[in-house]
């Protein structure tokens, strides 16, 4: 009789690997499983499928076409470098132009500085919408024409009154090597809230 235990085991051992394949194939026909590989973790790979079940969130189509609309805004600073500028909340891509430097202020010999009023989305606190935006950075110039040795930071001030700052230095106020590095960043609007990234 102890020469057919192994054996029985084996069987068992087969079925029990058996059942959370088939589970697990039937999970991965279901629209989506937060967690397809069972290893009770909600990571990048788990949301990944979300993009095909949501789609892109710049949607609204143009009429007659297939293609997304994005709403791309310019903010050029040429001939207005010391007005802060508004940033519309329902603009997806920003194009930053820091105009150029003269070079008159001690404190932006190096490094220009944009100031920018961030709009909040209309009704975003009465519920949790998300929307996101591109930030495209520019260096900005001198009265020369050569490019500005620590680029532009560009300071935005956010509804609620706080302020933050994208630059297009390599290492937030200053770069070691004097080279800006950094070309873009992004703003999220959530909850009537924003925030930023770089």
């Amino acid at each position: 009789m102890n020469s057919y235990a192994p054996i029985s085991l084996l069987i068992a051992l087969a079925f029990s690997l058996a059942c959370p394949i088939g589970t697990h194939a039937q999970e991965e026909n279901a629209q989506w499983n937060p967690n397809f590989d069972h290893k009770a973790l909600v990571s990048m790979p788990d949301l990944l499928p979300l993009l095909g079940i949501f789609g892109s969130e710049w949607h609204g189509a143009e009429a007659g076409g297939d293609e997304p609309e994005v709403h791309a805004v310019l903010m050029d600073w040429t001939g207005r470098e010391g007005e802060p500028l508004i940033l519309p909340a329902d603009a997806d891509v920003v194009v930053l132009n820091a105009g150029v430097n003269d070079l008159s202020d001690p404190d932006q010999r190096q490094t220009s500085v944009r100031h920018i009023s961030v709009e909040a989305q209309p009704n975003a606190a009465s519920g949790f919408s998300i929307h996101s935006q591109i930030l495209l950075l520019d260096r900005g110039v001198d009265l020369h024409g050569a490019p500005m040795k620590y680029g532009t930071e560009y300071i935005l001030h956010f509804p609620d009154g706080t302020r933050g700052m994208v630059s297009t230095n390599s290492v937030g106020a200053m770069s070691s090597s004097g080279i800006p590095i950094r070309t873009a960043a992004y703003l999220i609007h959530a909850g009537g809230k924003v925030y930023v990234g770089q």
